[in-house]
């Protein structure tokens, strides 16, 4: 029993220093991820303490934020905008679309500036999440500082091969960005039909919801045991 008791305290120590590490490395460089919960209508941020954004239909539900630009906030498919796609099968069947109101940029792809810009108020935050649908090279994403300067951008190319497939999921995907430096709004572009998204996260210094982590651990356990059998 005792042997145990020591055995058990030495995994506690090994897994308190695997997630140590993981936050070191975590907090010296920007981080991206596809995790996500199903939440919201669809799928939405894992990280406890995030503010979502779900876009209802009259607008944006965040009380401080505004968005001005060229956009849509749209109910279904059509064809100017296709909702994201539901890329697990065990939460819905294939071909399962949002079924909740999302944002879809430009309104009219004819008219300038062909975006939007979502400001949150004037509160700094360094992680981003979005439910990005049909990714497209031609979509781009701009995070903005204070007084709207870009701090950072990205396409639909940056991670996916972003050839718009609307029923794929290479380009259906809840995307993590953080440990970002702080910014404090959004600008979504797109040249063409179209940039969609929704349940839009935002916090600081964000955290996995405690599901994650024991998930984690529980995987830490078992490579520790794992590696107890193998030496056996």
């Amino acid at each position: 029993l005792e042997k145990r008791r020591i055995c058990m305290k030495k995994y506690s120590i090994i897994l308190s220093f695997i997630l140590l590490l993981a936050v070191a490395a975590s907090a010296s460089a920007i981080t991206y991820n596809d995790n996500y919960v199903v939440g919201n209508n669809g799928y939405t941020s894992p990280y406890a303490g995030a503010i979502v954004e779900t876009f209802g239909e009259n607008g944006l539900i965040q009380t401080g934020w505004t968005i001005t630009g060229n956009y849509d906030i749209v109910l279904g498919t059509s064809t100017s905008a296709s909702a994201p796609w539901w890329t697990d099968p065990i939460e819905k069947p294939a071909g399962a679309r949002d079924t909740s109101y999302y944002l879809t940029v430009p309104f009219n792809v004819n008219q300038f500036p062909q975006s939007a810009t979502i400001m949150f108020g004037g509160n700094p935050y360094n992680y981003l999440g979005l439910w990005w649908g049909s990714m497209d090279t031609y979509n781009t994403l701009e995070l903005l500082g204070l007084n709207g300067d870009v701090i950072a951008t990205y396409t639909g190319g940056t991670w996916s091969v972003g050839n718009g497939n609307q029923v794929s999921s290479t380009t259906n995907m809840y995307r993590n960005l953080y440990d970002m430096p702080n910014f404090y709004g959004v600008k979504i572009t797109s040249t063409s039909y179209a940039f969609e998204l929704d349940n839009l996260a935002v916090g600081y210094n964000v955290v996995p919801e405690p599901a994650t982590m024991l998930l984690l651990g529980l995987g830490l356990v078992g490579l520790a045991g794992a590696g107890r059998k193998f030496k056996k």
